[in-house]
């Protein structure tokens, strides 16, 4: 990051560091700002390095929550020194940001103006801006030192040399940089196990051993001395001192009944859970749950949902497991979501609450893209077709599970545009789990306090049919290629007199009607395993019918305890025969790196006497006969294979392939970096060498449908066909199409 000359008046910067530029035309009035301004940033390029996007390029964006909307303030290098994830490289200070890049410390606009530089060292490797925004604290060298600066001239406030403290600072044990005390008078290094405040205009104070402190540095946690737990692996302590820093009056002892606090295990949880607005801590006892302590009486209290709503900060984030692009995360502000992103691109930073003093030129703001109201389905007579199928997210809720509050959850809807007629309408709103069938989409409708939702049968027009009255059981389902039926795993159920056990379900889609019903012991039975063991029946992650006619499932030892156990893999067929084969994938792994499409064939690994796999064998699933074997290769990873049709087996020769390869990856990223891949046609026997490129234009052309936002999931994108916009939405998974008959 290039040193640059403060400059007031400079415009927002293009490129990846925030620098000085020429004054903004006058023609660009100011942009208007209500506030607050929620800070965040994402990062740039296709997806998130192995540290979190570490050493990328990422980008500043501020959203006006009394306007709703957003803009772009400026780019910048995100350090690859950043610190362990518990804070960011942009941190807010009054209505600027404190900005760390390239080695260097930087006051900056919200326009990306850059106002001042307030240090230039490589050797930084930790930055905290104080509550009241007026200063920066920054760790820096090998063993490590302290420097605080004022936040607006980048003058030195404190300097400490950490070796010359009373910490245990050596080349092992660096200094690290804690937090700011609530009226940013002191702030906190640790080294060692060991924990000091410093005082910017006093003292070194450190506190005893392994000390637990609040983030607001006002209390500590001191335990008491170690007693044996339950068991001879636990270790208990008898009492905890709750100490005002300041002073080192000690506030509260807390014990439990029974004489000792919860087992070592639990220890982070209690030394590290504190309530956000008082610094108050809260203890996990065993005989009452979660207390807190009121510091002013030094008296236990229950943790109410009113306290944890008293407690909340009025910027509330939360992640939650999102589809198959990763996971979800949003941002609340006094309870409502005004903003969405992916986790490892979006971080947030804070909240500025009145930045009207604030002129931002030379930033054009974007209105935040909202649902829109979708029109409900035509008659089926007024659709032409093709029916091009895709689910976005919808809006988020707070749903309240009747204990602990409440929870985000985030709605998906299924939306249809009618290729013939140029129509869109949104065919469920209330979405759990979708899957395209033949002529309309089998999907679970969200519940999310329930136990159990329905499994419904939706046609184009709005139409829905209930297809398993057990629906309460089921945990898994899986359409067939012609999209005609249908495989669930059905839990155990009793209607009171009579008990069913767990299994697995075929139904004809159209009609609702079951075709098949095998329990795990029965399917065991029929592929001769031994029936003595309890087998749990799973379905596959992925492609469970290895054709229209045959389905896979996974029996594995209910009584194993292994965290990854033994798996037999069992082909069920709909005309009843059952085959237990050497298909050996992760446990709910990848059937494509075992069977061909069609179900024809199957790929069984070969292994030397030190476990790595050096070759294969394909063989005909009908009459087990092995038509090809290859040698001299090594693919540990179930994901470094697959089948690229019917007839062709593809591999990464070993000396281009990344250890971490994968044809997900490959598919997902577009073949970056390029690396050759072996493909073996089952006709011939013959094995044809390609680049990656050339691999994925010959078995994965362009699809019809796509979306513009691979890089970026989370944010509103469009939703195109044949490169034409027909809609928009976050999160979308485009399903396939419909041809209506």
């Amino acid at each position: 990051m290039a040193t640059p000359a403060p400059s007031p008046t400079s415009e927002p910067a293009a490129q990846a560091t925030p620098a000085a530029s020429p004054t903004p035309t006058p023609e660009l009035p100011p942009v208007e700002v209500v506030g607050p301004l929620l800070v965040l940033t994402e990062l740039l390029g296709p997806a998130p390095g192995r540290a979190d996007g570490e050493g990328k390029n990422r980008r500043v964006i501020l959203h006006d929550i009394g306007l709703n909307r957003h803009w772009v303030a400026f780019e910048y290098r995100n350090p690859l020194s950043a610190p362990d994830g518990d804070r960011s490289a942009v941190q807010p200070t009054g209505e600027s940001l404190i900005v760390w890049s390239e080695g260097q410390i930087h006051r900056v606009g919200l326009n990306g103006t850059v106002e001042a530089l307030l240090l230039d060292d490589d050797a930084i490797r930790d930055v905290r801006v104080s509550p009241d925004g007026a200063k920066v604290a920054v760790v820096r060298g090998g063993a490590g030192e302290l420097l605080v600066l004022d936040a607006a001239t980048g003058e030195e406030v404190r300097w400490v040399y950490g070796p010359a403290t009373p910490l245990s600072v050596t080349s092992d044990w660096r200094l690290h940089l804690g937090d700011w005390h609530a009226d940013g008078n002191a702030v906190s290094v640790s080294a060692g196990g060991q924990t000091a405040i410093v005082a910017l205009d006093g003292p070194i104070r450190v506190l005893p051993d392994y000390s637990e402190i609040s983030p607001d540095l006002r209390y500590a946690l001191q335990f008491g001395m170690g007693i044996r737990g339950r068991n001879r692996h636990e270790v208990a302590w008898t009492s905890i001192d709750v100490l005002d820093v300041e002073t080192g009056r000690v506030l509260a002892t807390v014990s439990d009944e029974s004489g000792v606090i919860p087992p070592d295990e639990w220890r982070d949880r209690i030394a590290t859970f504190w309530l956000p607005n008082s610094g108050e801590p809260v203890f996990h006892l065993l005989s009452a749950g979660p207390m807190v302590l009121d510091a002013q009486s030094g008296e236990l209290h229950p943790l109410t949902h009113q306290i944890r709503s008293r407690e909340r900060s009025r910027l509330d984030t939360a992640c939650y497991f999102g589809d198959e692009r990763g996971t979800a995360c949003d941002a609340r502000y006094d309870g409502t979501v005004i903003w969405q992103g992916a986790a490892g691109w979006t971080e947030y930073i804070g909240i500025i609450e009145d930045p009207r003093n604030s002129e931002l030129h030379g930033i054009s703001p974007t209105p935040t893209i909202r649902d829109g109201e979708q029109p409900p389905p035509p008659a089926r007579a007024e659709m032409v077709g093709p029916l091009l199928v895709y689910e976005v997210r919808g809006e988020h809720q707070d749903v309240s599970d009747g204990t602990s509050g409440l929870l985000s959850r985030s709605t998906r809807r299924v939306i249809v545009f009618d290729e013939g007629t140029g129509h869109s309408w949104s065919l469920f709103n209330d979405v759990k789990d979708v899957q395209l069938a033949r002529q309309g989409v089998v999907l679970w409708a969200s519940s999310f306090v329930a136990p159990g939702s329905p499994l419904l049968y939706v046609h184009p027009d709005g139409r829905s049919d209930r297809l398993e009255d057990s629906w309460s059981w089921a945990h898994e389902y899986r359409v067939s290629p012609d999209g005609r039926k249908l495989a669930m795993h059905l839990g155990s159920s009793s209607d009171g007199t009579t008990s069913t056990p767990a299994g697995l379900v075929v139904l004809d889609v159209a009609t609702g009607a079951r075709t098949m019903r095998l329990s795990a012991d029965e399917i065991a039975a029929a592929a001769d395993l031994d029936t003595a063991v309890s087998w749990v029946l799973n379905l596959p992650s992925v492609e469970t019918w290895t054709s229209d006619s045959g389905i896979l499932v996974e029996l594995r030892d209910g009584e194993d305890w292994d965290p990854n156990p033994a798996v037999w893999h069992v082909v069920v067929a709909l005309d009843g025969a059952i085959l237990a084969v050497p298909c050996e994938v992760e446990f709910s792994g990848r059937v494509r790196s075992c069977f061909s499409p069609d179900g024809r064939y199957y790929v069984a690994r070969s292994y030397d006497a030190r476990g790595g796999w050096y070759g294969f064998d394909v063989i005909e699933l009908s009459t087990g006969e092995v038509l090809h074997s290859v040698d001299g290769i090594r693919i540990a990873d179930d994901r470094a294979r697959e089948w690229a049709s019917p007839v062709h087996f593809a591999w990464p020769t070993r000396s281009s392939a990344p250890y971490y390869f994968s044809f997900e990856i490959l598919r997902r990223d577009h073949g970056e970096p390029v690396i050759d891949i072996s493909v073996l046609d089952i006709t011939t026997g013959e094995i044809e060498v390609m680049d990656s490129t050339e691999y994925l234009a010959r078995f994965y052309p362009p699809s019809r449908a796509t979306t513009d936002c691979p890089a970026h999931p989370a944010k509103p994108c469009d939703i195109l066909l044949d490169g034409e916009v027909i809609g928009e939405g976050r999160w979308p998974r485009v399903l396939g199409f419909i041809e209506l008959d």
